[in-house]
């Protein structure tokens, strides 16, 4: 199996990402194929699920969303390097950039990962 082509690791809860996946036309969403499904909800289904949503503690919310931690230890270059990415991206949170670039990667060919971390 080639390493970078993802792979069975991609387990997903659709039912609790279905739960909480809001979307309107104007809204981007991740290309998952719950886009088209989120997008074809009345005004009316999107409010009683946001309520739905809203009556729920931060944990519970965290459990619905989250599929695991990971925790990192970086170096002082990777983590200048970090916080300089995130100054040039205007990006406060450092999950939010590594989210994106995790996105990014997921949405390249083999061959523009490859060339992007120099694996080949």
């Amino acid at each position: 199996m080639n390493p970078l082509s993802g792979g069975s690791d991609r387990l997903v809860d659709h039912k609790a990402i279905a739960t909480c996946h809001y979307a309107s036309p104007s809204t981007p969403t991740a290309t998952n194929g719950l886009e088209e499904k989120a997008m074809v909800k009345s005004a009316t289904e999107r409010k009683r699920e946001q309520r739905t949503l809203d009556k729920l503690s931060a944990k519970e919310k965290e459990a619905l969303l989250l599929s695991r931690k990971i925790v990192t230890a970086l170096y002082h270059n990777d983590d200048a390097a970090l916080k300089r990415t995130m100054a040039r991206t205007g990006i406060d949170e450092e999950q939010d950039l590594i989210s994106r670039f995790i996105r990014g990667a997921d949405r390249m060919t083999d061959q523009q990962l490859a060339d992007f971390i120099r694996l080949l």
